[in-house]
């Protein structure tokens, strides 16, 4: 039952975005973007993120005053830092498969 409860604005809004690139509705220099230009947006924008959340999550550890405080914070940092390296990783799998070979 929770899933149909989120299934359901996750197809609105890929409806919605699907309706919007069939209208033409969007700016001519957002229809001219590639696949490397919308992957860096989103790269600069989860890097932003999480340097926030590892600026949080820093604060958090350094003027906690219980231990649990300071491990949910500790792990709070990792689990960003996993995050950020995934993106990293991601970002580079994207720039390997869609970057055209060599000669071409």
């Amino acid at each position: 039952m929770e899933f149909r409860k989120k299934l359901i604005p996750i197809s609105i809004i890929i409806i919605l975005a699907i309706s919007v690139d069939a209208q033409h509705i969007l700016p001519v220099g957002i229809r001219e973007a590639t696949v490397e230009d919308i992957t860096n947006i989103l790269y600069a924008i989860s890097a932003a993120f999480g340097t926030l959340l590892l600026i949080f999550h820093g604060f958090k550890w350094m003027t906690s005053d219980t231990l649990d405080d300071r491990n949910e914070a500790k792990k709070g940092i990792i689990y960003t830092l996993l995050g950020l390296s995934i993106i990293v990783i991601a970002l580079a799998l994207v720039d390997f498969f869609y970057s055209a070979p060599v000669g071409y």
